[in-house]
């Protein structure tokens, strides 16, 4: 309890650094955008705490995830079944997911830049909708650093103001917003996912 305790005081302030040090670097690039003949639409999705071992898609017995698996016998899901994440926690996972670092060559996170903002500065439309956007709430650290007002300014061409109980409002949010589609989007969606139980996340109709 004492180690708990002299941790959650002391981890804050760790974080405070490494994210000043990250929205400085992040902030500061050098300009050296070449001409984008790119024509894409690409979507990344948070899933947040997706447990495999129960789910169809990687040999659980129960059809846990009926959609899913339609999606993927009609060829348009594929199946990442080789994957490891370096980190069991969301905090850590998302900062190097999002960053330009190589775990792998044990860059440290905050020392290279925030990817999206090559998109952005490429001519991208970057949209971040974020249904974990609640600064007083979950990973406050994370959240300080996603959606700081400095670095918001140079990633994102817009973000989401409203958080939804069920992942399925922050979709319809996003998608009432109209926003260009043709090409060279860029659109990030940070979901609840497996966070929380089913019940409380999950819309019974029955």
């Amino acid at each position: 309890i004492y180690s708990n305790l002299l941790y959650s005081l002391y981890a804050p302030r760790v974080a405070q650094k490494e994210y000043k040090r990250a929205i400085k670097i992040s902030c500061n690039l050098s300009d050296d955008s070449k001409a984008n003949n790119d024509s894409l639409n690409i979507v990344l999705i948070i899933g947040e705490s997706f447990i495999k071992y129960h789910s169809p898609l990687y040999g659980y017995y129960l059809n846990t995830t009926p959609n899913m698996l339609r999606e993927l016998k009609n060829r348009h899901l594929f199946v990442f079944d080789n994957i490891n994440t370096s980190y069991n926690t969301t905090s850590n996972t998302i900062k190097n997911l999002l960053s330009c670092n190589s775990v792998g060559l044990k860059e440290e996170w905050q020392l290279k830049p925030y990817f999206p903002i090559f998109f952005k500065r490429k001519g991208y439309y970057v949209y971040f909708w974020d249904n974990q956007n609640l600064p007083e709430r979950w990973d406050f650290t994370l959240n300080s650093f996603l959606h700081n007002k400095e670095l918001s300014e140079v990633s994102y061409t817009a973000e989401n103001k409203d958080t939804y109980k069920l992942d399925g409002g922050i979709i319809q949010s996003f998608l009432s917003q109209h926003f260009p589609t043709t090409q060279n989007n860029f659109t990030i969606l940070h979901l609840w996912g497996q966070h929380i139980a089913a019940k409380d996340r999950y819309p019974h109709t029955a």
